[in-house]
């Protein structure tokens, strides 16, 4: 059943109605050499003209993440947008495997499988693959903190659970409860790793980047037109 749901809106997947296009145009940007305005929204309105429909509402989908993640996607700007969601929907679907071997240590024998055709069939994993977003890079992140907790390899989780803060509203929190957990070498794991995305961060897209990611985060309770 999921599976036509996304076969039944392949041409609106084709045409960029959904969430792909802010992570395949702002690479675009920065493959073009124009990291420092990554978060200007009327430049990402230019990159995202081409998929405007006639006759419909329309207006610039934003990319408010962390320049650091477009690392991912900076080789499929290269392609198609076509051809670039299927990659990175075939990617999602090897991630979502990935997630279900992190995780096998940790369930019963008898059920492994069945965890796995659970992670394809729940509907929200469709509908990631269907708008292309990152819902199962973040999974994969979540999983293996806690496989490296229960591994008790405190540091390497801190690190790895700094690799999504590409969404600080989920792993921040976390970040803070390791830390009053006693946790201490998650923390300078977290901590470490942070700075390293800081300054990939600034690599990327420079002071003039950073603020204006500041400012189209703080100003997201205003509509764009």
């Amino acid at each position: 059943c999921n599976l036509q749901i996304i076969w039944g809106k392949r041409s609106y997947i084709f045409k960029g109605y959904f969430d792909f296009i802010i992570y395949y145009t702002g690479a675009e940007i920065v493959n073009a050499g124009k990291g420092s305005e990554l978060y200007d929204l009327d430049v990402q309105r230019r990159y995202q003209e081409k998929f405007k429909h006639a006759n419909q509402p329309w207006s610039v989908l934003p990319f408010n993440h962390a320049p650091y993640e477009l690392l991912l996607f900076l080789p499929l700007a290269h392609l198609s947008f076509r051809t670039a969601h299927i990659v990175w929907s075939s990617a999602t679907i090897l991630l979502l495997i990935l997630v279900w071997q992190v995780l096998v240590p940790f369930l019963d024998k008898k059920d492994r499988f069945l965890h796995l055709a659970v992670l394809m069939a729940f509907y929200p994993t469709m509908t990631t693959i269907k708008m292309g977003q990152d819902s199962v890079t973040s999974l994969l992140i979540l999983a293996s903190v806690f496989a490296g907790l229960r591994h008790q390899r405190e540091l390497l989780a801190g690190s790895i659970l700094a690799l999504g803060l590409y969404k600080p509203h989920l792993v921040i929190p976390l970040a803070g409860i390791l830390t009053v957990s006693g946790y201490r070498r998650a923390t300078l794991g977290f901590v470490g790793m942070g700075f390293l995305l800081f300054g990939v961060s600034l690599a990327m897209v420079g002071w003039q980047g950073l603020i204006g990611l500041a400012s189209i985060v703080a100003g997201m309770d205003r509509p764009t037109s």
